[in-house]
């Protein structure tokens, strides 16, 4: 039974969020406030996995609520940050991935 005197319970995405300080918070959105429009879908999930990488504990889900970008977008990025090949190629998609 629900207590009308307790807050709600916080998920897990805004837990690990809450990890990241607010300044840095605020930074990472003015910062893709101003890049965000220009990146393609590849510098886009790029930026973003570099930029969760760098955050550690709550990085996706900072990432993800700051920008907009889906969990699962930013932890692909992750990934593709990390293989040279795919910052190398000149594809935004994977093969086969296309629309």
């Amino acid at each position: 039974m629900l207590n009308e005197n307790q807050p709600p319970s916080k998920s897990l995405g805004d837990a690990r969020m809450m990890a990241v300080g607010q300044e840095i918070r605020q930074f990472i959105s003015r910062q893709y406030a101003k890049v965000g429009p220009v990146l393609n879908e590849k510098a886009k999930r790029l930026w973003a996995g570099a930029t969760a990488l760098e955050l550690g504990y709550g990085g996706v889900a900072a990432v993800s609520q700051l920008t907009g970008l889906a969990p699962n977008t930013v932890r692909a990025g992750m990934r593709d940050i990390q293989d040279p090949e795919i910052q190398a190629s000149p594809r935004i998609r994977r093969p086969g991935a296309d629309r």
